[in-house]
């Protein structure tokens, strides 16, 4: 039986960490001869409502392990893998997984000095250095430390797991990472949960819920944004796009599913009635996707979005969306950037197409070959 683990360190429980890390550990622990945990640093000061999220997601109860404050991770690094060393003995885990450098970092401290033979994986999710010179996501005391975890991480893990073969240029490029052998990095994008992928076979139904709610007709195209608003998302670029459209076809209107942004609410007044901005638990997602006709996927170009592989693209196509984008990402895009005059409403064939093509491309099971290599016991 091969046993492996996967840490998060101080994440906050979301629809993200379900798919790209709760899930995950499902998928390894439904195959055979693996026997797969969570293992869980809650982040400070939510440590007792992310414990309850992550046990919805998880199905399993969690121990209530605590983070330390972000201020307090240069300092202690070796308390932090003895703790974590514990936790691999008790466990007998032969291979962890690691979301980010920290937790990987984290890891390789307990490898190095308490279990010698624990392999460690870093699941590279983006170029973090870039993100924070091109969009200043972290913290100023902890810039230089980020930028020592991520090298070491890249380095000096036993494998990686990269969301693009960008990704790993990156990597080259900026550490000097040279992959030996095709065993010491896979690449796994963005994927989909198994809880989404069963709602597909709801999209018909959702969609005409979800248009009569939003008070659509059937000639009406609903863009849909959906997304977080970080730097990264570029939402002043999108806004000039949304402008367009909204100004040259009067068909056009726009739903976006995020927190409030000024790029948002400014418009709102300049075109009222047309953009519907509501915020929905991850659950919900899907079935508001539906609504739509097109999924945006519109951003800067910078070093971070060319690593990236965007949830939403994924999300987007199994909703049955077309995706606009105009290509600055590791995911690419379906069409590129369409003029407003040739937007139209989907079809029940198109919207099938899609999705299918999503169930095709970003279920777990397609990765099948590469989470094998992670849990293998031999280390080379």
């Amino acid at each position: 039986m091969k046993r492996c683990a996967y840490l998060l360190y101080g994440d906050h429980a979301s629809g993200i960490i379900n798919s790209q890390a709760v899930d995950v550990v499902k998928y390894l622990d439904s195959i055979p001869e693996v026997s797969c945990k969570l293992i869980a640093f809650l982040p400070y000061p939510f440590a007792l409502k992310t414990h309850k999220d992550l046990e919805k997601f998880y199905g399993k109860s969690l121990p209530k392990t605590r983070a330390l404050p972000q201020r307090l991770w240069p300092f202690f690094l070796r308390w932090e893998s003895l703790r974590l060393a514990w936790k691999v003995r008790q466990g007998k885990i032969e291979t962890i997984i690691c979301r980010g450098a920290f937790a990987t970092l984290i890891a390789l401290e307990t490898r190095n000095k308490f279990c010698r033979t624990l392999r460690v994986c870093y699941d590279g999710r983006g170029a973090m250095v870039a993100e924070h010179k091109e969009y200043g996501v972290y913290p100023s005391y902890l810039v230089t430390f980020m930028e020592r975890c991520e090298k070491r991480s890249v380095l000096e893990s036993d494998i990686r797991i990269a969301v693009t073969s960008e990704l790993v240029e990156y990597w080259k490029n900026r550490y000097g990472y040279q992959s030996s052998n095709n065993e010491s990095c896979v690449v796994i994008p963005t994927t989909l949960s198994n809880n989404q992928i069963k709602r597909a076979h709801q999209l018909e139904k959702c969609r005409k819920e979800k248009r009569e709610e939003l008070a659509l007709n059937q000639n009406e195209i609903l863009l849909v944004f959906s997304g977080s608003t970080a730097g990264w998302q570029s939402l002043e670029l999108l806004s000039q796009h949304l402008n367009d459209w909204l100004k040259s076809n009067d068909l056009v209107k726009v739903l976006i599913l995020s927190k409030p942004h000024h790029v948002f609410e400014e418009l709102q007044l300049k075109f009222p009635n047309r953009i519907t901005e509501i915020f929905v638990e991850p659950s919900e997602v899907f079935c508001w996707l539906s609504a739509g006709d097109y999924g945006l996927l519109i951003r800067d170009k910078s070093v971070t979005n060319s690593c990236a592989s965007p949830t939403k693209y994924a999300e987007y196509l199994l909703a049955g969306l077309r995706v606009i984008s105009n290509e600055t990402t590791g995911a690419g895009g379906e069409v590129g950037l369409i003029p407003a005059d040739e937007l139209t409403t989907s079809t029940k064939s198109a919207r099938e197409l899609y999705s299918g093509r999503a169930i095709k491309h970003f279920e777990k099971g397609n990765f099948h070959q590469e989470y094998e290599r992670i849990t293998k016991q031999i280390k080379e």
